[in-house]
């Protein structure tokens, strides 16, 4: 029963933490896009007007940021980038 708990618990931890971290990262990532095309559109009109606009672009935009913040999400999971608890830190003592 308590071991029940104790995977429950971590699981769930781990769980918050993918999505959190990831959702964190995608939005980040589409303040980028965002800032992006609003500098496209201020020092280039004329281009902006040509290929900002197209679904394709757009979509692509889109999926980068989504893509972007799930590949961050990911590398904990695998191993190579471990999210730390407070308990888990030395904190000199």
């Amino acid at each position: 029963m308590h071991l029940y708990i104790f995977l429950s618990y971590i699981l769930g931890c781990v769980f918050y933490a993918f999505v959190m971290f990831g959702t964190g990262c995608a939005d980040i990532s589409h303040l980028m896009v965002i800032a992006l095309d609003r500098t496209i559109a201020v020092l280039s009109p004329m281009r902006y007007n040509r290929t900002s606009r197209s679904v394709t672009v757009t979509v692509g935009a889109v999926s980068f940021a989504w893509m972007y913040g799930l590949i961050w999400a990911v590398l904990p999971l695998l191993g190579m980038l471990q999210h730390n608890t407070a308990s888990s830190l030395n904190m000199g003592m």
